[in-house]
């Protein structure tokens, strides 16, 4: 049997019509018809070319097209060389116009145009390769998503699934015998002061029991993959983080109920705690 020819036609890149062919074919396993590609069709006089050529070698063609006189000219130019013609996109636009009430743009390549959401997924790609395999530990507290877990697991597939979503992703191995990276944030007396007992006692009895009365912390990093590792900070209720700090570090944490998260510098150059963090 003689090999069929298939021409799929669009406006647009041609790469939906293509895939709905594609996996329509799949249905036909013995069949390897020759697909044609015929994208970005604006012009009248392209669309009458690509229809003769397909009248003669007999061809079906499939094609994609929004512009309504676009489509009515080759419906019109295939029944008058007798070619078989699939509209995929014509009847559900004209179903979807009647049920949302509303008119279609029709403008082409809308899919595949470069809009905010297309930089947002490159950026997300480049975020996720140089985040591989725990490869920048400076950059965990910028990703959306961080995977952690032993080599071999499928990390790196999946980051890379997750940031063609939008989603930057790292992702840490957990190396046998290498303990992960630790950061803790703990109460800690005024380095200015002289309270007594130590701010954040949490075994206090009476009204001050359990609090921090001043408020100090004292943030420390172990990682021993990164010596000079550092730590942000940041709160339950927003997720805007500050840093990065360096291990040792003391801090002073208050509360402003309603206001957005801020630091400043506090102390003088000599004191021991350097940031304010409401």
């Amino acid at each position: 049997m003689d090999r069929r020819t298939v021409f799929v036609l669009s406006d647009g890149t041609g790469e939906t019509a293509e895939k709905v062919v594609r996996a329509a074919l799949l249905q036909f396993r013995e069949a390897r018809p020759a697909l044609k590609m015929y994208s970005r069709l604006r012009d009248d006089e392209e669309i009458r070319d690509v229809i003769d050529r397909a009248a003669q070698v007999s061809a079906l063609v499939v094609f994609t097209v929004v512009n309504n006189q676009q489509r009515d000219l080759i419906h019109q130019l295939a029944l008058e060389k007798n070619v078989d013609a699939v509209d995929l996109i014509g009847a559900l636009i004209g179903k979807l116009q009647s049920f949302l009430g509303m008119q279609p743009a029709m403008t082409p390549g809308l899919m595949h145009s470069i809009s905010e959401e297309y930089f947002r997924r490159i950026e997300a790609i480049e975020f996720s390769v140089k985040n591989d395999d725990g490869r920048d530990p400076r950059s965990l507290p910028a990703a959306d998503i961080v995977l952690v877990g032993v080599s071999r697991t499928s990390k790196t597939p999946l980051s890379m699934y997750l940031a063609q979503k939008g989603f930057r992703v790292a992702n840490v191995p957990l190396v046998p015998d290498v303990p992960p990276p630790d950061a803790s944030c703990d109460e800690t007396v005024n380095p200015h002061g002289r309270t007594t007992p130590p701010a954040g006692s949490t075994t206090l009895p009476g009204p001050k029991g359990g609090q921090n009365e001043d408020g100090f912390y004292e943030l420390s990093v172990v990682d021993n993959f990164d010596p000079n590792a550092q730590v942000w900070v940041g709160t339950a209720s927003s997720p805007m983080l500050f840093g990065p700090f360096s291990t040792g570090l003391r801090l002073k944490i208050t509360e402003a109920p309603g206001a957005a998260p801020s630091i400043k510098k506090i102390g003088s150059s000599q004191g021991a705690a350097s940031n304010v963090i409401k």
